[in-house]
């Protein structure tokens, strides 16, 4: 078993002992050792960057990027193409991390360049000869894909999330659990993370059939490779799974979504005992962000003094990752982040009353408008339309809470529009679940106007319940 301090030990004297090598090996003298060298110390200063974060994390990974670039000075497609090929499909994970991180076009460029790379690497792979490198790509392959696809909205991101699924597929046709266990569980958390963002889109009955796959495959994972033996590993897949139980928590009621909720908070406790602050800021903050949103969900399902204090919680893991997360590093964690942090500070301001409440909410609509600035329709079309409903839910209840009036209605107004631009995106036939999640809200927000029309003078609008989960 190794701990987040005995990794990160192990991880800086793997990284001093490749550096060491590089003070013998030179491009001269020994190029072939010289760029393996090279690429081993890309791949540590990349598993290095991902954990650090921030301005560590980016540095760390640009380094990762340089290493591998001269790995690729000495290697040629012609002369020694499985290297090649194996040094472009690492190449591509790393410029997934960076553009993950990044604004919207220059995230679009960082990606699309990965997945270039990575189906370079895959046209002088042949199945037949080198499989386990095959298998390993069409894994990578997959993530890049994944990281695209989530980011684009409807019609483009949809093939992009099903190529990534057959591709985790036909990696796990290369590596079992009896055999390649390490290979095959990362497979397989990779594939539920897929099937997870399908299962967002596509909502009703089809979602549910698909956070049931991914349930499972999770499932199957932490029973086949326990803590004890891979424990950033197993804390990558509790954090995977309470992400699932989650969103079927959404579609569940009464004892079953309060015990899917109790289980994906042990999940990210228990996560957390293995990603640290100290050592891996980064996993830390994903996993603080998600625990919040556990929390926003069982408040819905709580109700009274008990609800509001989960929702108070929810805002301090939130407000926590974003001591990690900065826009200037990791702007679009950063900005996924402070949409969450609106939708938890709406539940609070409508349970909040008088100048309080009017100071939460106006606090919400900051948080989405900061979350917009890097979020540009353009590059990335899903994170923007979500974040354009969370801005609707706070306009809402900042209008439902104004007490009528004028000032209501140009509140209810600005929430319709909010909700409309993210219509643009959520389409029935693309998005069919987050669509009826906002039409909801639009239908609800056209009701509140018409009631400010009709309603008798002194009489307040019906109140708003919390938002769900933001998508």
């Amino acid at each position: 078993m190794t701990s987040g301090e005995d990794s990160t030990r192990l991880l800086e004297e793997a990284l001093a002992a490749f550096r060491q090598a590089l003070a013998v090996y030179t491009p001269n003298s020994w190029p072939q050792l010289w760029a393996k060298t090279q690429l081993g110390l890309g791949g540590l200063l990349y598993s290095k960057g991902r954990r650090r974060g921030g301005a560590e994390g980016r540095h760390l990974l640009t380094e990762a990027e340089e290493a591998i670039r001269r790995a690729l000075d000495v290697w040629t497609r012609e002369q020694q193409p499985i290297l090649w090929a194996l040094a472009y499909s690492v190449l591509g994970d790393v410029l997934v991390e960076q553009g993950s991180w990044s604004e919207g076009a220059e995230g679009a460029r960082l990606l699309t360049e990965a997945i270039r790379e990575q189906r370079q690497a895959l046209e002088v792979l042949p199945r037949e000869h080198v499989l386990r490198a095959w298998g390993l790509v069409q894994e990578l392959l997959g993530a890049t894909l994944v990281a695209q696809g989530t980011r684009r909205a409807g019609d483009a991101g949809a093939p992009l999330l099903a190529e990534a699924v057959r591709r985790y597929r036909q990696s796990l046709e290369v590596y079992t659990p009896e055999h390649e266990w390490t290979l095959w569980g990362n497979g397989q958390g990779e594939l539920e993370n897929a099937l997870l963002e399908q299962g967002i889109r596509r909502g009703g009955e089809e979602g549910k059939r698909l956070f049931a796959e991914a349930e499972g495959a999770y499932r199957q994972a932490l029973a086949v490779s326990p803590r004890a033996y891979l424990p950033q590993d197993w804390a990558e897949w509790q954090h995977g799974l309470g992400r699932v139980l989650v969103e079927q928590a959404h579609e569940s009621e009464g004892p079953e979504a309060d015990r899917l909720l109790a289980e994906a908070v042990e999940g990210y406790r228990q996560a957390l005992e293995v990603r640290t602050r100290e050592h891996m800021p980064h996993y830390w903050a994903e996993t603080q962000t998600a625990w919040g949103t556990a929390l926003v969900v069982q408040a819905q399902h709580t109700p009274g003094e008990v609800g509001a204090r989960l929702v108070t919680e929810a805002i301090a893991r939130y407000r926590q990752a974003l001591e990690v997360y900065t826009r200037e590093h990791q702007p679009q964690p950063w900005a996924t982040t402070q949409t969450l942090l609106g939708a938890a500070l709406v539940a609070q301001g409508m349970w909040s009353p008088g100048k309080e409440g009017a100071r939460l909410l106006a606090e919400a609509v900051e948080a989405q408008q900061r979350a917009l600035e890097v979020q540009p329709r353009e590059h990335l079309p899903q994170p923007w339309a979500m974040t354009q409903h969370y801005l609707g839910e706070a306009l809402a209840a900042q209008g439902i809470q104004a007490g009528g009036g004028e000032a209501s209605k140009l509140w209810l107004e600005q929430a319709v529009a909010a909700y409309q631009r993210a219509l643009e995106v959520r389409t029935r036939e693309d998005l069919p679940g987050p669509w009826a999640q906002t039409h909801t809200r639009l239908a609800d927000a056209y009701e509140s106007i018409k009631k400010l029309e009709i309603r008798p003078p002194g009489a307040l609008p019906r109140a708003a319940d919390p938002g769900r989960l933001p998508r």
